[in-house]
């Protein structure tokens, strides 16, 4: 079975893989027989795609491998941020509190499961917050994305000038491409290359 085929049956079935309509490049040959020759394919250790998954399903899930991508590049054990983000999500001091508050949870954001969990918990607030404020804003579209990506880099706050990119700080401008540069990519985790021998 050629690996294209064993691709996209991993992802109808198991439901674990998350992608678009442009996750798989193709050659002049059509699809290359390593999956290394993918452009936009990022390998990602099983056990932070697992606790995405128990947390995520779908967009969701997407939208939080795609920020870590963004944030710290799936490294770990990054010091202390300047602003005193910490994690692979980077979080800062203020929002954990707010996390904290609104779940009555205290949470540790250096172990995995919290801090997939504070993400996935800080995602939801933001939608709600985007869906109130920008109601007009198509969930369906990449501005909606967007906007959620810019609301977790600077805070909701700048929603409320017209729900505009161009209201939020340049530094989040500047965030807003890359990340959606990295929401065009596939994420899989590593345990599916080992298990079907994939030359990456």
């Amino acid at each position: 079975m050629r690996l294209e085929q064993k691709l996209l049956i991993f992802m109808v079935l198991s439901g674990s893989l998350l992608f678009n309509n442009r996750c798989l490049a193709k050659t002049n040959n059509g699809y290359s027989n390593k999956i290394k020759k993918y452009n936009n394919v990022v390998i990602v250790d099983q056990d932070i795609f697992n606790s995405i998954n128990y947390y995520s399903k779908g967009p969701k899930r997407h939208f939080l491998l795609t920020t870590i991508n963004t944030e710290t590049n799936f490294r770990r054990n990054l010091p202390i941020g300047k602003h005193g983000e910490i994690g692979l999500f980077q979080i800062i001091p203020s929002t954990k509190k707010l996390i904290e508050k609104k779940t009555g949870y205290k949470i540790n954001l250096s172990e995995l499961s919290q801090s997939v969990y504070s993400a996935n918990y800080l995602l939801e607030y933001i939608q709600n917050e985007v869906r109130d404020v920008c109601p007009q804003i198509n969930m369906s579209s990449d501005y909606y994305i967007k906007l959620l990506a810019a609301s977790y880099n600077a805070g909701s706050k700048y929603l409320s000038k017209g729900c505009k990119i161009k209201k939020f700080p340049k530094s989040t401008q500047k965030y807003v491409k890359k990340f959606m540069n990295n929401w065009n990519k596939t994420y899989i985790g590593r345990d599916y290359i080992k298990k079907n021998k994939i030359n990456y």
